[in-house]
């Protein structure tokens, strides 16, 4: 009997070069807006890629050499008694020496449609300055399983 095996090709993973130093490069980290409640969870935003390249960061910056990035960004507000809702956000920005930087977004907000809702995110420098557009995102909530019967 023939033995198939199917594997799937992850995309590269980010490597920062050995060089980069905190005070000569800069840094990219997510964030977390708290709710302090288990109806409404936090909404968080996590450093997801670096040009295209698998790169997670949330509380510790991720050092990139200086210059325009393109970084995605992962979406979740996801709790234990709430829907998750998640989501990517791919922006573009110019990342000087020495700066750290952290990806930012709003609340979710509904958004027409059953299953979505809206997120505003960008890129802000250590000042608070935003570095990209605030741009508007579609995030999605999952069916429940039973739903899912009648969706397809």
């Amino acid at each position: 009997m023939p033995l198939t095996l199917a594997a799937c090709n992850m995309p590269p993973q980010y490597t920062p070069p050995s060089n980069l130093t905190a005070q000569g490069d800069a840094g990219i980290s997510g964030s977390t807006i708290e709710t302090g409640s288990i109806f409404s969870p936090n909404t968080t935003v996590d450093l997801w890629s670096i040009d295209n390249q698998v790169a997670y960061g949330r509380k510790t910056p991720v050092l990139v050499t200086p210059g325009t990035h393109i970084v995605t960004a992962y979406i979740c507000q996801c709790g234990e008694l709430a829907s998750n809702i998640s989501g990517n956000a791919t922006l573009m920005g110019n990342f000087k020496a020495g700066e750290n930087y952290t990806i930012r977004t709003t609340v979710p907000t509904n958004a027409p449609g059953v299953n979505n809702k809206f997120v505003t995110v960008w890129i802000e420098d250590s000042k608070g300055v935003p570095i990209t557009p605030q741009n508007k995102f579609e995030i999605s909530v999952p069916l429940p399983p039973i739903a899912k019967l009648f969706t397809n």
